[in-house]
């Protein structure tokens, strides 16, 4: 009875005690406290606090206490007056632990917030204060010690402004909640709203909010999020969360398609297939490090490490490697459209030169497979710097086709119309192959050797094509054209129509030489010619690139003296989107006018136009491969100009021939 007695006056006591807390709390008015609020605020912060509606306590077992209307001003020299501006808070304060002088929030829920967070052009962010590292006031007595069981936000608007860019970003919460876990060192996290008018949600777990302000240790964050079509996940710790330094993150991204990320990216993707990336995130030296990157799109995949530096002239340094690279599963496959009679074919769109100019790089790529449209490049080696707006592509290497091909370029951006140069080989190039594998034609077999050297300046391709320097060379050995279409050329018509002539299906080419000439935009041919068993075909004119015109004459020679033959020269003109292939009018002229003389004199004149007298040239490879290979401008052993008297045909054309055997052998 007497243990009983005590319990019922405890608990007498315990009631009558708060009772008279809770009489003496209401008597209270919280409202004339907003003031000192205030200046609490400004003095740990240096920023002013508004608190423009009532300050009230709403008394239970958990008292709540209600702030309505609060303005939080921003940095001076940010883009509003205020960081924030809330249109109601609510905060539930335990009694019985400020009795030993701590504050226990059970539950802060936030309504209506508009939180602005922005950097300024030194890239210093709002939320640091004037007196963050300021010692803390000294107050009397024991200080009170903060805890938060659980944030609540709702309805409210949180924007980014990057001061450095003026990029903004905005993100809407319409339900977040942050909440303490029992054992009390750890965060849950759940979050649902916009980005953008992106839909979003996070889930996870993080560090307690109270080593997220205070510091000391490093802070873990494990999170899963979707943003619009895109899945990602976050593992790893952040050392200094406040200030967002000591990264060790490692980060996961995946789509079903890359297509469903246009609105996230802001631009439209291709269709390319499911996306899978990870990466490990630090930052190290005032930039960031990705490394164990690896990345797979569609049949690409990619992977290595990047490290990037921020600041006024971002720096990109990058080592990478790829098994398959497809170029369609990153641009989407090329645009098919065939030029008509009229059109140009160099476009005139101004190619992105200035941003060689705002960053320095370099890259060192090596993929075992690149696939850009038709062409395939096996072995791919890729090493290229970028620097104070000059871009060196110092090696390209690749197997093209199985041929050997190398290239080096520059493009310097500084001047108002950027220079481009350019050097390219591709030796030993199975022509015939790779037009049979791309639908052009399955005609011909048989391999060439080409080499490039060209030099512009212009805005783009179409002006840089128009005042071109260099040269093309291309060489074919044997090969085979299966029409009978050169040799018909160069046969006697008469003997062919004869019942026991043997006919060829195929024409067997002893060579093909091009070599062309550029100056200014004016491409001459200074080499041009296709030898078969039956036929030589001599080539000579220019192609303006300019203008986008061509002006060849190809010459047929027959080899052996025929009554019938259609060696007669052709013209090849018109725009190179659609060139014209007429035979040659002067030479018809002339060919009708010894017609009507022959038809006076002799019967059958009007065969004249159609007898060929031969060249009796066995081998003029030779010659012309000497005339391509010689340096440009030089004179070129058994250079093609006009015939001398008495000389006819590819004897006359190719005066000169034993010296360029002579020459190519060095003799």
């Amino acid at each position: 009875m007497r243990i009983a007695r005590i319990a019922v006056i405890g608990a007498a006591t315990v009631a009558l005690l708060l009772a008279a807390a809770i009489v003496y709390v209401k008597s209270i008015d919280f409202d004339r406290y907003r003031p000192l609020l205030a200046e609490e605020v400004k003095a740990a912060t240096g920023r002013d606090l508004v608190i423009a509606g009532r300050l009230d306590l709403t008394l239970s077992l958990t008292p709540t206490l209600v702030v309505a209307n609060l303005r939080f001003a921003n940095a001076p020299g940010g883009s509003r007056p205020d960081m924030a501006a809330i249109a109601r808070l609510d905060a539930e304060v335990a009694l019985w632990p400020l009795l030993s002088g701590r504050i226990q929030i059970g539950r802060f829920v936030l309504s209506g917030a508009d939180i602005l967070l922005e950097t300024d052009a030194k890239g210093r962010g709002n939320w640091l204060f004037a007196v963050d590292n300021a010692p803390p006031a000294a107050a009397p007595g024991r200080p009170l010690a903060l805890t938060v069981g659980a944030v609540t936000i709702r309805d409210s608007r949180l924007t980014y402004r990057d001061g450095r860019s003026g990029t903004v970003q905005r993100l809407l919460l319409k339900t977040a909640s942050l909440r303490t876990t029992a054992s009390g060192d750890a965060l849950d996290v759940a979050l649902q709203g916009g980005i953008d008018d992106l839909p979003f949600s996070v889930t996870g777990r993080t560090g307690p909010i109270a080593a997220l302000l205070g510091g000391g240790a490093p802070w873990p964050v494990s999170l899963k999020a979707t943003i619009d079509k895109l899945s990602a996940t976050i593992d790893g710790t952040i050392a200094e969360p406040r200030s967002g330094k000591g990264l060790s993150l490692d980060i996961g991204a995946t789509a079903d398609r890359l297509a469903d990320l246009s609105r996230l990216a802001g631009t439209t993707l291709p269709a390319s297939g499911a996306l899978k990336l990870s990466f490990h995130l630090a930052d190290r030296d005032g930039g960031f490090v990705l490394d164990r990157l690896a990345a797979q799109l569609g049949a690409s995949d990619l992977a290595g490490s990047l490290a990037l530096k921020t600041g006024a002239r971002p720096r990109l340094d990058a080592t990478l490697t790829a098994g398959r690279l497809n170029l369609a599963d990153l641009l989407g496959p090329p645009a098919a459209s065939t030029p008509r009679r009229g059109e140009r074919i160099f476009p005139s769109d101004t190619l992105p030169f200035a941003a060689l100019k705002s960053a320095d790089a370099t890259l060192t790529l090596t993929a075992r497979q690149v696939v850009a449209g038709a062409a395939v490049l096996d072995d791919v080696a890729i090493d290229l710097a970028l620097e104070n707006g000059v871009l060196q592509l110092r090696k390209i290497a690749a197997q093209f086709r199985g041929s050997p091909l190398t290239a080096t370029g520059t493009i310097d951006a500084r001047p108002a119309l950027p220079l481009v140069t350019v050097s390219g080989r591709l030796t030993k190039f199975d022509l015939g192959r790779f037009l049979k594998e791309t639908a052009a034609t399955d005609l011909l077999t048989g391999a060439v050797d080409l080499e490039l050297d060209g030099r512009g300046a212009g805005a783009s391709v179409r002006q840089i094509m128009a005042g071109l320097d260099g040269k093309l060379v291309m060489v074919m050995g044997k090969a085979k054209l299966s029409t009978p279409l050169f040799d018909l050329i160069g046969a006697d018509l008469v003997q062919s129509a004869l019942p026991w002539a043997a006919r060829d299906r195929d024409t067997e080419i002893n060579c093909a030489v091009a070599r062309f000439n550029a100056k200014r935009g004016l491409a001459t041919s200074e080499a041009m010619l296709l030898d078969t068993a039956k036929v030589t075909v001599q080539g000579a004119g220019t192609v303006d690139l300019a203008n986008e015109k061509l002006a060849l004459v190809l010459t047929p020679e027959p080899k052996e003296r025929s009554l019938i033959s259609l060696a007669t020269p052709i013209d090849v003109d018109g725009p190179l989107a659609a060139p014209t292939v007429t035979p040659d009018r002067l030479a018809l002229a002339k060919g009708a006018a010894g017609a009507v003389i022959g038809n006076v004199i002799v019967p059958f004149g009007f065969l004249v136009p159609l007898i060929s007298g031969g060249t009796g040239d066995e081998n003029p490879c030779v010659a012309a491969l000497a005339r391509a290979k010689a340096p440009a401008g030089a004179a070129r052993p058994g250079a093609a100009t006009q015939p001398r008297a008495g000389e006819t045909g590819i004897g006359g054309a190719l005066q000169g021939v034993g010296q360029g055997i002579r020459n190519l052998f060095g003799k």
